[in-house]
């Protein structure tokens, strides 16, 4: 009775729809509306992607076509652009400019006539196909003026030829002279049955067409249609004809078609005539593929609902039994019964939820009992209580002294904190001190550093005037030198009969010494860039190097160079290393005196640097002149007998130096000269 009552009560508190209700009926009902709804979703996905590869299918037929005729047309204007590039081509004999005609046409039979005219409209040559050729007519003229006055390829409107009864369109490419000057025009009319061609073989499923429309929306192509019966039509009236041709890009519609039905149609720009390609497909045929697959998938998706169903219904009843049991046993433990216990009879998550309703009713009995314990210790305890609040007072007198106690403790530590503290003021008062000096100290570093990019500045800016000034002075000086050697020049050609035999020596002296002068300047512009301007260093085979640089020098045949040593590879700018080589081998070449000379290059690895030398058999260098060889502008013989600037020892020794490195020389009068150099190899690895 009083179980009934508790359960009538349970169920009104949940207003007759229990878990297990809802379960029972909104499991099922969700597992169907789950399958319906994605089902659903599939559907509308997989018709979408249907249309959209419909679409592309459309958009890349249109493309091809259009692809394909773009192509011929532009072969056929390339053909003519290389004709028309022959300098000369209006002026060349009529029997060439007929032969260069011939073979165009017989390249490609579409030129079914070409000609050229001159710049005044006249027609000098002409190859046709046809027996009468009228070329004076105002399409001709049209194609003409655009092409000589405007200086561009022109492509006429397409028309008929009353002759053939065939499709053409003319080209116009101007022609140019000699001096690059528009001569003329090169014109070609090309047959356009092609066309008929490429729209009839495109495949647009079964139902599907194709045509052309020109820059006038005319029609000037359909597929079905012949060149014999066709004719031109204006398609201006069709609305989306005009959408196709004013489309940025290749748009896929759906309209109604040009044969009156409804399609998908898509367009396509010929780029090189400005024409468009229009594919049409009709709807019905478009969707049919699509409407049959839909009708499939539905089919099936009734056919998966059912099953699920009936599966959601078999899954309630095993969810929604244990639920009841769980709920009984939860009214028996309100009425007191704590030895029941729940037995599902599953391994689920509700048999575990199950065996900790069990554990639970367990736990509960054990805490009942440990309560009735508690109460009688509590009992004791306040027994307790009463007897120790009888010696409560003893007890607060004792802590009394005890606190007194730690209170005199505190003062005393206290009396020693406040000895520390006075310790520490003075210690913080020295550490301030010491931060103002460092302070002060540092303002006067930034300064000096202030003052050192000051310097640094203006010593960047005096070192770039100094490089425009060099650059300048070299312009200025070097200007009126090439003047004078072209007009020493002039000067011992136009009269060297009346200056003679001493006149013309003059001149060639005069000469000789302008580019002496000349190469002094050159030498001392180079001079000044070294150390000044910033080189880039790489990695320089110096084998590689000397041996371009013998090259170069192209020694005489009596004087042999010899690399007696391998060359290292060093970190260096391989410019300055080929002038280092270049003045040592130059000078050993140039004062070479013995009948047959020779020049041996070294090479020496010493541990932390490479010690070069370049040895001759030459004249040698006598004492007295050891202390100007490397002074520059010091040369060791006169001008008249050797031209020197006086330079190429002093670059050696500022670039060799320039590298950390020194330059020297043993020599002996007669016997030859020994030049040496030293490259350190500290820091080779890192540049």
């Amino acid at each position: 009775m009083n179980e009934n009552k508790i359960n009538m009560d349970i169920m009104k508190s949940l207003g007759g729809f229990s878990i297990a209700t809802q379960l029972k009926y909104g499991l099922p009902l969700i597992v169907g509306l789950g399958i319906f709804v994605i089902g659903s979703v599939l559907i509308a996905l997989s018709f979408n992607a249907q249309l959209e590869l419909l679409y592309d299918i459309q958009r890349k037929r249109s493309k091809a076509v259009a692809q394909e005729i773009n192509a011929y047309i532009a072969d056929l204007q390339r053909k003519l652009g290389y004709l028309a590039q022959v300098r000369g081509l209006a002026v060349l004999p009529t029997e060439v400019q007929h032969n260069f005609l011939e073979g165009l046409t017989r390249h490609n039979s579409a030129y079914k006539a070409v000609a050229i005219m001159d710049r005044n409209g006249n027609l000098t040559t002409t190859v046709a196909s046809y027996k009468i050729l009228p070329w004076k007519d105002s399409t001709i003229s049209h194609a003409f003026y655009r092409a000589v006055k405007e200086q561009e390829d022109f492509f006429g409107f397409v028309e008929f030829d009353p002759i053939s009864k065939l499709p053409f369109i003319i080209i116009a490419v101007p022609i140019r002279d000699q001096l690059d000057q528009v001569a003329g025009a090169l014109l070609a009319k090309i047959n356009l049955e092609f066309l008929w061609f490429v729209v009839d073989t495109t495949e647009i499923g079964l139902t599907g067409y194709s045509y052309i429309v020109d820059e006038r929306r005319f029609l000037i192509v359909q597929e079905g249609s012949t060149t014999a019966n066709f004719k031109l039509r204006s398609l201006s009236d069709y609305s989306f004809i005009q959408q196709i041709i004013t489309a940025p890009t290749a748009p896929v519609m759906t309209y109604q078609g040009l044969r009156g039905m409804k399609v998908i149609g898509s367009g396509a720009l010929i780029e090189s005539v400005n024409w468009h390609v229009v594919v049409e497909l009709p709807v019905a045929e478009a969707y049919a593929p699509i409407y049959r697959k839909l009708m499939f998938m539905g089919v099936a998706l009734l056919l998966a609902t059912i099953p699920s169903i009936g599966i959601g219904i078999f899954f309630s009843r095993r969810i929604v039994l244990p639920l009841q049991r769980l709920r009984e046993a939860s009214t028996q433990i309100s009425l007191g019964n704590l030895a029941v216990e729940v037995d599902i009879g599953s391994n689920n998550e509700l048999s575990a939820l199950a065996k900790a309703f069990n554990r639970m009713t367990s736990q509960l009995r054990e805490l009942i009992h440990g309560m009735s314990q508690k109460v009688a210790e509590l009992e004791k305890a306040e027994e307790t209580v009463r007897n120790y609040a009888e010696n409560l007072e003893e007890m607060v007198a004792e802590r009394t002294k005890e606190i007194q106690a730690q209170a005199e403790k505190l003062q005393k530590s206290q009396d020693t904190l406040t000895y520390l503290i006075q310790d520490v003021n003075l210690s913080r008062f020295e550490l301030q001190k010491s931060n103002r000096d460092l302070e002060k100290e540092i303002s006067e570093r930034q300064l000096k550093e202030k003052q050192i990019e000051q310097y640094a500045r203006q010593l960047e800016g005096m070192n770039q005037e100094l490089k425009d000034f060099a650059y300048i002075v070299s312009h200025d000086l070097k200007a009126p030198l090439r003047a004078v050697a072209q007009l020493a020049h002039w000067l011992s050609e136009d009269y060297g009969k009346i200056l003679g035999e001493e006149g013309k020596e003059l001149t060639e002296l005069m000469v000789a010494r302008i580019s002496r002068m000349y190469a002094l300047i050159e030498g001392i512009l180079t001079y000044s860039r070294i150390g000044r301007v910033k080189e880039k260093k790489d990695k320089v085979s110096l084998s590689v190097l000397v041996t371009q640089v013998i090259d170069v020098l192209n020694p005489p045949e009596h004087i042999e160079i010899s690399i007696k040593t391998e060359l290292p590879v060093v970190m260096a700018d391989a410019t300055q290393m080929e002038q280092v080589f270049q003045n040592l081998l130059n000078n050993a070449i140039k004062y070479m005196d013995k009948p047959r000379g020779y020049i041996n290059i070294h090479c020496y690895d010493e541990e932390n640097q490479w010690e070069f030398s370049v040895t001759d058999n030459g004249p040698g260098i006598d004492n007295k002149y050891h202390e100007k060889v490397f002074q520059i502008f010091q040369t060791l013989a006169p001008k008249d007998e050797q031209e020197s600037t006086g330079i190429g020892l002093t670059l050696v020794k500022k670039i060799v130096e320039l590298y950390g490195g020194t330059v020297w020389f043993d020599s002996e009068p007669g016997k030859g000269t020994t030049f040496f150099f030293i490259l350190p190899k500290k820091g080779q690895d890192h540049e």
